[in-house]
């Protein structure tokens, strides 16, 4: 009787921390927007919080190193961070928030550093 009382206390403490992990992202990805491209992606709004860059499967069989860039029209455009993507994988760039501006929002476009074309996603 005591261990499964000691179950139960164990299986309540378990799920007490669990489930605030697994509702974090519980509105799940807001898509942007898809597209073939060979340098720089079209720029995409982001509100902040993270920003996922997803490849296709399609294209070349290898890793494909990604930028992400913060675009600017008044200055230069701020380097965010890389990804090497293989067909069909994400990279997801965490806590980009310092990136949104005073109209409450990031515009983020992604640099292909291959010679091949690939086909995205963009995703808030």
């Amino acid at each position: 009787m005591k261990l499964k009382k000691i179950s139960a206390v164990l299986f309540a403490f378990v799920c007490m921390f669990m489930f605030p992990f697994l509702s974090v992202n519980a509105g799940g990805w807001d898509y942007l927007g898809g597209e073939s491209f060979y340098e720089d992606s079209h720029v995409h709004s982001s509100t902040g919080g993270d920003y996922r860059v997803c490849r296709d499967s399609s294209g070349p069989s290898r890793a494909i190193e990604v930028e992400l860039w913060e675009y600017d029209p008044e200055s230069y455009n701020d380097y965010v961070g890389q990804r090497y993507l293989s067909p069909g994988e994400c990279g997801v760039f965490r806590s980009i928030g310092g990136f949104v501006d005073g109209g409450n929002e990031a515009e983020f476009f992604a640099k292909n550093r291959s010679s091949s074309l690939i086909y995205a996603t963009f995703w808030d």
